[in-house]
């Protein structure tokens, strides 16, 4: 039973990368091609904020959160469906990371119709005593497992916005939209860990994704930089940065899904999808075989925006390769019909200059990196 449950969570997982990671079709068209972004400083309508039916093909959509807290604490969570054919699964992903220890508390499981709560309304969904619920602006995040608890409740302090679809194929078959409920947030609650209760605070960051994109064409690597405010920056000038990259599989060309949006107190100040990450300097990983950029040049430019920084890794908080987490007979199969996906996660500092509406500005804040490599 509990090989059943790995293999699962870990081919959903496969499927996850390939949430953020774009494909297309046969043709000469420059691909992807992108919706403009909707309802900016407006917000998204409330009946938009939901989950939503999967009628089969390719498709999967999440729920995800990261949060930086001021008590040295961060929290990457995920609650994620796929539907390949007729067969549909749900997942749960989620860790703890604190900073004065190196420490990392994770957890990854399925979640079988008999633990399983979710909305046709609304995000709410349940995965067994993990839960996130609530209505715009206000949420609440739970996360009961043995490996670690947390209640968290949300307030979301920008206004939520619609990326766009972008389509990888003319016939738009094939396609990624990703839902900003929470570009900016402001968290408090507690977190229990090895039977110690903290209280926190802190600064978090939400989305919902929608993907329809064959898994077994996973593009080569994705690249994501999220660049949290400083607790101690007046609020009207906080600054949340938010990039991401995903290279497209080589059967759909040789274009990139590219976004980058910033917010700047309560309001969504610039985006753009003029964006380059270009890897500065690379290490080998020892147990996976996979370089992974540990300093990133990161350049992005706008209608009223220019941004010149590096990503430079100081902490590395999770390493996933998803064969060496299947059963052997399972593993073997992958390894012969699939290309492997690792998994990165990093602490890091983001340092630059942006220029912002006509102003120049320094900025070194805190960050997290997502890298993924498929090879």
């Amino acid at each position: 039973m509990r090989s059943h449950i790995v293999t699962r969570v870990f081919v959903t997982l496969l499927l996850l990368s390939s949430a953020l990671r774009p494909a297309r079709g046969d043709t000469p068209e420059k691909i992807p091609i992108c919706e403009q972004p909707k309802y900016v400083n407006k917000g998204i309508p409330p009946d938009q904020l939901k989950w939503r039916k999967l009628d089969g093909g390719n498709q999967e959509q999440h729920l995800f959160l990261v949060a930086f807290m001021d008590q040295g604490f961060e929290i990457i969570g995920t609650i994620f469906t796929f539907k390949y054919g007729p067969w549909q699964r749900w997942g749960l992903y989620a860790f703890l990371h604190e900073d004065t220890t190196g420490k990392t508390w994770g957890t990854r499981k399925e979640c079988p119709s008999e633990i399983l709560k979710v909305s046709d309304t609304n995000l709410d969904v349940a995965c067994g005593g993990t839960s996130f619920s609530g209505t715009w602006p206000d949420y609440k995040f739970v996360v009961d497992e043995p490996e670690f608890n947390a209640e968290l409740d949300i307030h979301v302090s920008a206004p939520s916005f619609e990326v766009g679809e972008c389509n990888y194929s003319t016939e738009k078959k094939i396609f990624t939209n990703c839902y900003i409920f929470a570009p900016r947030g402001r968290l408090k609650g507690a977190v229990t860990v090895e039977g110690v209760t903290r209280e926190v605070r802190g600064e978090v960051y939400g989305d919902q994704a929608r993907v329809n994109v064959p898994f077994t064409k996973v593009g080569p690597s994705f690249y994501a930089v999220r660049v949290f405010p400083d607790s101690s920056a007046v609020p009207d000038e906080k600054l949340y940065l938010n990039f991401s990259s995903a290279a497209l599989h080589k059967s759909y060309g040789d274009g990139y899904d590219l976004f980058t949006f910033i917010v700047r107190g309560d309001k969504i100040a610039a985006i753009s999808r003029d964006l380059e990450i270009k890897p500065l300097e690379q290490v080998v990983d020892k147990e996976t075989g996979y370089k992974y950029v540990k300093r990133a040049g990161i350049k992005s430019q706008g209608e009223n925006f220019h941004l010149d920084a590096q990503f430079t890794v100081e902490e590395t908080i999770e390493i996933m390769d998803i064969f060496k987490l299947l059963p052997d007979w399972i593993r073997k199969i992958a390894e012969k019909f699939w290309k492997r996906p690792v998994y990165f996660r990093f602490l890091g500092t983001f340092e630059g200059e942006l220029e912002l509406d006509g102003k120049k500005m320094p900025v070194k804040q805190r960050a997290t990196a997502e890298m993924n490599f498929t090879q």
